[in-house]
């Protein structure tokens, strides 16, 4: 008998297949699958995982009369009593800042009203927020952790490094050791983009003046922004006392006043600031004396 050539064998081979385990494009009931179809399936299973599932919601922030900001999220796998830190990048210092907040019965948390390390309301725009949490006993409750499925000893002890068991996989949830991470455990870190919004006339009007670094006559560009001259230079014989702004037309400039005590007597510097052209001038000696070093 003739041998068939391999390429015929194969798809005779493929057409019994088809015809065994196929009717009409719709497979038998009991019709056994090809191998091919096996590992597809076998596979498709493994990544329907929910390793997509969140751990912390969408991040919001909101101003208050002052000009600080409110952070708001939610955590709604999480105990209430969970502990969280929320990083905040600060500009022009190596050291974020850090707020601690813990999840409510309802799943939300919120940061207290803050501004920037040095006291600065933040500028509006968008921040790169980071959520972080380890669940330790050093981080968290003794009921936080039995209730995430934490091992622990019978004092409530915990390893330094430790795995929620009782929460899903999640893309928020990464390992402790990037090198290790099948038996490293599991903490909590994300970082969300959020926007801080535009602050009132007259906070933002103070606002830009604060951190506007000024070309000064005969001296050029300062090196330093306004407060941190003014905090540079404050002493027992130079004391800022308070900021305010007005506007005399709603399209008008504002004039940025700082009150403080010179020499041991009461003065005032004064900056206007244009929120069209988002420029600023000193007005007199003293501002220009603070607008430089």
């Amino acid at each position: 008998m003739a041998r068939l050539p391999l390429s015929i064998a194969v798809l005779i081979g493929i057409a019994a297949i088809t015809n065994a385990g196929f009717t009409e494009g719709k497979a038998a009931d009991n019709a056994p699958l090809p191998i091919e179809l096996k590992l597809a399936a076998g596979q498709g299973d493994k990544s329907a995982s929910p390793s997509s599932e969140p751990i912390i919601g969408q991040l919001s922030a909101r101003r208050v009369d002052s000009g600080a900001i409110i952070i708001n999220g939610s955590a709604r796998l999480l105990p209430a009593g969970t502990k969280l830190w929320i990083r905040i990048p600060v500009q022009g210092s190596r050291e974020p800042r850090v707020e601690e907040v813990f999840v409510e019965k309802n799943g939300q948390f919120q940061t207290r009203a803050f501004n920037s390390n040095s006291g600065l309301i933040w500028n509006p725009g968008e921040y790169m927020v980071t959520v972080e949490s380890r669940f330790t006993r050093a981080w968290q409750p003794c009921d936080v952790l039995k209730e995430l499925g934490v091992e622990t000893d019978s004092q409530c002890r915990t390893d330094f490094t430790t795995n929620p068991t009782k929460l899903p996989q999640s893309p928020d949830l990464v390992p402790y050791d990037p090198e290790f991470p099948t038996n490293s455990g599991r903490l909590l870190k994300i970082q969300r983009q959020v926007n801080f919004p535009k602050l009132s006339g007259e906070d933002g009007a103070i606002n830009a003046v604060k951190n506007a670094k000024l070309i000064v006559q005969g001296k050029g560009k300062s090196g330093r922004s306004v407060i941190d001259i003014i905090q540079k230079l404050s002493n027992q014989y130079f004391v800022p006392l308070s900021w305010s702004a007005k506007q005399d037309s709603p399209d008008g400039p504002w004039i940025v006043t700082l009150n403080c005590i010179d020499g041991g007597k009461q003065k005032t510097a004064q900056w206007e600031y244009n929120p069209e052209t988002e420029t600023i001038k000193y007005l007199d000696p003293l501002a220009k004396l603070l607008s430089f070093l």
